[in-house]
């Protein structure tokens, strides 16, 4: 049975793939348009870049977050990791066995993903995570940093998780710029799935 963690590459479904096979431009109107990007972000990218290798290069750190989150963008796993990689960046605004909890429950996601846990440590990580909204949490951040968690282990599409799990990290920062950047680095790390 397919589990929606495990990395499901589909060539067909990816846009990397696809420019490949030559399948896909790598023209920067065709990919705002097909996902309704902002106007200051394609007229940005129009102006400043000459492809979308390119614009993956030289992207804010928040748009290219958005525009690596575009479904069929990255593969599932990657994608996935991503998302745990934001729900780390706050954990610390949880404490005790709130922390320790959260943090298994990240960790075994990762594991999943990578294929060295088992569907029982998933369906643990996921209980773990979706009790974020009956614990008590002493700040708004920390509420904040158990939702990337929750996002990140427990919504069923790569894409929407790792957005969710991102903009909920900025928001639960005190250096958010700091930690766009950062996210920007992971990503690119990765990298560049136009090249």
């Amino acid at each position: 049975m397919r589990d929606f963690f495990r990395p499901q590459h589909d060539p067909a479904d990816c846009l990397a793939c696809s420019k490949r096979k030559g399948q896909m431009t790598n023209d920067i109107a065709d990919f705002c348009r097909e996902h309704a990007a902002c106007d200051e972000g394609r007229d940005w990218a129009l102006s400043n870049c000459h492809s979308l290798s390119d614009a993956w290069d030289r992207l804010k750190p928040n748009w290219l977050v958005w525009a690596a989150t575009r479904r069929n963008m990255l593969d599932d796993g990657r994608l996935r990791l991503f998302a745990c990689f934001c729900a780390r960046q706050n954990l610390t605004l949880l404490t005790g066995k709130t922390f320790a909890r959260y943090l298994h429950a990240v960790r075994d996601t990762e594991r999943f993903v990578k294929g060295h846990a088992t569907d029982r440590e998933l369906a643990a990580a996921k209980a773990i995570a979706s009790h974020a909204q009956y614990t008590t949490f002493s700040t708004q951040e920390a509420i904040t940093a158990a939702w990337a968690v929750q996002c990140a282990v427990c919504l069923v599409n790569a894409a929407d998780a790792a957005w969710c799990a991102a903009t909920n990290a900025w928001s639960a920062s005190d250096q958010r710029a700091f930690t766009m950047e950062t996210q920007a680095e992971y990503l690119r790390a990765g990298g560049n799935p136009f090249d």
